[in-house]
């Protein structure tokens, strides 16, 4: 299930960074198309991704080892 989370999660925040790219971006004197937000956008969703289910991995297996968070 953790990777359904962790996917669920990135794709919204995939939406959410378009979004932030189209339009914050001009404030700094860029002009991404749609095309090019995406693939910015993309990028850092993929890094994001790998990120959140890792960590999350490495949680499941310590507390599965009966490890306890300090």
């Amino acid at each position: 299930m953790s990777f359904i989370e962790a996917l669920t999660n990135s794709t919204i925040g995939l939406c959410v960074a378009v979004l932030l790219t189209l339009y914050a971006l001009p404030f700094w004197g860029y002009e991404p198309s749609v095309v090019e937000s995406f693939e910015i956008t993309a990028l850092f969703f993929v890094a994001g991704f790998i990120r959140n289910w890792t960590i999350r991995a490495v949680f499941h297996r310590y507390v599965n080892r009966g490890g306890q968070a300090k």
